[in-house]
């Protein structure tokens, strides 16, 4: 299975926990508003990090920072799968999205 595919089922499972009779506009804008959530969670855990509060001084790793923008990676592809109805194809979609910005960039 490709991470596309994935990220469908994902999506697809996480779409099955609405009501059904939720207004699709709504079900929208708690996917994508779910991806500033998870933004907010890279930015809590760089803090902790980065020892940016002297307060509390540093009190989390590189890995977690980490696996966090793995979740807010999860998370808009997820979105976006649920936008294009969960066919599987956000990882083909992604790599052509990068390498129009590495064309643009000129390091293709």
């Amino acid at each position: 299975m490709t991470i596309g595919q994935n990220v469908a089922k994902l999506s697809k499972w996480i779409d099955a926990s609405y009501p059904a009779s939720m207004d699709a506009e709504l079900v929208l804008r708690r996917r994508v508003g779910k991806i500033m959530n998870e933004a907010g969670e890279v930015a809590q855990a760089l803090e902790g990090y980065t020892g940016e509060n002297p307060r509390k001084g540093v009190f989390d790793t590189s890995d977690h920072v980490m696996a966090e923008l793995l979740d807010v990676a999860i998370t808009a592809l997820g979105a976006w799968e649920h936008m294009d109805g969960n066919l599987g194809r956000s990882q083909h979609v992604l790599e052509e999205k990068l390498l129009a910005i590495l064309r643009r960039a000129g390091i293709e």
